[in-house]
């Protein structure tokens, strides 16, 4: 592989209205953000990107939250390899290592329940289903691949956890060890 240069503008529009970003237990988000590459502004490629991420979370006992995202993504013009949508990693389709599915667009939704059993321990289950496809227009036509998955919570600080999540995909499986929540 040769040596290339991505450079590019960046458009987006937020709203945020979560009570804290790295664990939200209230509110939601909506990112909307739009990035050209332009061999004008320095990149060896020309092309858009496209991505929509979009998450409500609910506190539905004292110790239980529901989190839900949505997430899209579309790549249109001269994309290098490494430009294109990848689907999966710790955040998003655990369970699927990130590129092992890539194409022009993506689709992924995914569900989490969040308990706390004590103030330091909770765990996590999630379930999610994401797709990639040629064109935007195909991702309702593609099969849709599966995640499912366990986590475990520990807090070292308030709302400051650790998380240890093991995802299992359709042919694959994950091992996460991170600080703060997928999402």
């Amino acid at each position: 592989m040769t040596d290339s240069q991505l450079s590019g503008l960046i458009t987006a529009l937020e709203y945020d209205s979560r009570d804290f970003e790295p664990n939200p237990q209230s509110g939601s988000l909506l990112s909307v953000e739009w990035i050209t590459y332009r061999p004008q502004l320095g990149s060896d490629f020309d092309f858009d990107r496209w991505t929509v991420n979009a998450r409500h979370y609910w506190r539905v006992s004292p110790k239980t939250i529901l989190a839900v995202e949505g997430y899209g993504q579309a790549v249109d013009g001269d994309i290098p390899w490494y430009g294109y949508s990848e689907m999966g990693n710790a955040q998003r389709m655990r369970g699927y290592y990130e590129g092992q599915y890539r194409d022009r667009a993506q689709l992924s939704t995914q569900l989490e329940v969040r308990h706390s059993f004590t103030p330091r321990h909770g765990m996590v289950a999630w379930m999610g289903a994401g797709n990639v496809a040629p064109a935007v227009d195909a991702l309702l036509e593609e099969t849709w691949l599966p995640t499912v998955g366990v986590g475990y919570r520990f807090a070292f600080k308030a709302r400051i956890n650790v998380r240890v999540d093991l995802g299992v995909g359709k042919d694959s499986t994950g091992f996460y060890f991170h600080v703060n929540e997928a999402f």
